[in-house]
């Protein structure tokens, strides 16, 4: 049975175009597939802001793990930084098999493009908490993104910088891999 992780990742600044918000790699040898069941954006709405543009976020592959930036910690315990917590079960992930970075600065090389959304931050903007998975899109007909090792994702801002801060909620699985 695979074992399910919440990546939490932390609200970060949109003020800056084209950053790297964060990347998940499966480390190559890592033995391991991941399943990346959903990836969600949130925006804050604890910052009065007011007819602010909306950053577009757009999924990738990517084909080299992140670096610079913060690295992930293991059940953390604080809502300001990337960790990564076992869901369900008592097992902790393996940060020698799974890497995960929040603004990466280096490495997590694009592969292909996945898919966007459009994620608004403005708090009195209704849309601003609908739910928008960078995954599957609603359909859950879709099998979840595997990520075999060597390979991984990341979620980078569009070319417009706005205010905001937006955060990003990650559940994936991991299981054997058998090639």
């Amino acid at each position: 049975m695979p074992a399910f992780y919440k990546l939490f990742i932390p609200g970060q600044s949109t003020a800056t175009a084209s950053t790297v918000m964060f990347d998940l790699f499966n480390v190559a040898g890592s033995g391991l597939n991941i399943d990346v069941h959903h990836v969600c954006p949130q925006s804050a709405g604890d910052v009065a802001l007011t007819g602010t543009l909306a950053p577009n976020l757009h999924l990738f592959k990517s084909t080299a793990v992140g670096t610079g930036g913060t690295a992930a910690t293991v059940e953390g315990t604080s809502y300001s930084a990337m960790t990564i917590s076992a869901y369900g079960h008592t097992q902790p992930i393996n940060l020698d098999k799974v890497s995960a970075r929040l603004t990466p600065t280096g490495g997590a090389t694009s592969g292909g493009v996945l898919s966007w959304v459009c994620q608004f931050t403005e708090e009195s903007n209704v849309a601003t908490y609908v739910e928008r998975d960078l995954v599957r899109r609603g359909n859950n007909a879709i099998p979840p993104l595997r990520l075999r090792p060597g390979t991984g994702i990341k979620v980078v801002q569009g070319s417009i910088g706005t205010s905001g801060t937006v955060g990003f909620d990650v559940l994936f699985s991991t299981s054997p891999n058998a090639t």
